[in-house]
Parts: structure tokens; sequence; C-alpha cells
């Protein structure tokens, strides 16, 4: 019996004729955390008949073998577009903060359409830059966030190599 799920009754109340990502939770069948992904399904006079529910296991989303390349302090969220973080790597940096809403990630990011933001960091203090992509065809953002001088690094060696060259 779904009826007592978010989904199920916003589903049902047709808020939901688009596709619902609802928060993590502890799934019922095999007591695992998952994030359940739901649609309405409606009959040929567009009456409610029921929802589709697929439960996604959260690293389903996440390449951890290629977020290395982030540095030390590189962290990959998952976001739904309350704010709400679905999943993210490393994990316990990725859900520090339970809810991104008025983080620098929305406020700079999200909400004006921004897609690369430099920011202090929310999780891990000192200057942070965020790769913003908002999912057009889903209710999720993706966000990708480093430390400047991670991303600079790389930078200040060449011009000190380029610069003692020169001199």
């Amino acid at each position: 019996d779904f009826s007592g799920f978010d989904y199920f009754r916003a589903h049902r109340a047709g808020e939901g004729r688009q596709l619902i990502v609802s928060a993590p939770v502890i799934g019922w069948l095999g007591g695992k955390l998952s994030i359940p992904i739901s649609r309405r399904v409606d009959d040929a006079d567009g009456r409610f008949l029921g929802i589709v529910v697929a439960d996604v296991d959260p690293v389903y989303f996440l390449w951890t073998q290629s977020l290395l390349e982030l540095g030390p302090s590189g962290v990959v969220r998952l976001l739904r577009r309350d704010g709400a973080v679905l999943t993210g790597y490393p994990a316990a940096i990725a859900s520090a903060v339970g809810n991104f809403r008025n983080s620098a990630l929305f406020t700079l990011g999200v909400e004006t359409g921004r897609t690369l933001i430099h920011h202090p960091g929310t999780a891990i203090p000192g200057d942070r830059v965020s790769a913003i992509y908002p999912l057009d065809e889903y209710p999720l953002v993706l966000t990708v966030t480093t430390s400047a001088d991670f991303i600079l690094q790389s930078w200040k060696r060449n011009a000190w190599l380029f610069g003692g060259i020169s001199a």
C-alpha cells in the first residue's frame, strides 16, 4: 500500500503529472537506502489508475572512479530542485548540509541561471568553485565543487615556471 507516501498522494491529487524524485529512504524490500522515482499512470480518459515507482540505488548516479580528479576536497552532489540532497561523493561531505536551498549553490547558481560560481565553502571552509547543471528534463540539479586552490595549482606552477624562464 503506497497511499501513505508523499509521492503517491501528490500523483493522486494531480500535482505530480511529471516524474517525481523523492528524498532518499530506507527501502522496505531490501532495507537499503534508495531514491524512489515515480510517475502517475492514467487511463485513456485521464483518470488516475495508480503509479509506477522505481527504487534507485543512490550509487547509480555516481562514477566514483573518475571523481578523484576533483582533488582532495572535491564534492559531487545530486540535488532535487528544492535543494534536498539525494546522493553525493564523498557521502559524508556531500550530505553535511541536509538542504542546499539557501546555499550559494542555489542563490548564486540555480536561481540566477549561472552554471559556474566562485563562493565560500559550506561543508568545507575556504574558497570554492562549483559547476551547476540543472537537468532540464528532470527535477534534479548536479553540482561539482572543488577548492579554488586545487583548480589554480597547475596555473600557479606554470606561472612560476614561465616567470622564472622569462626573467
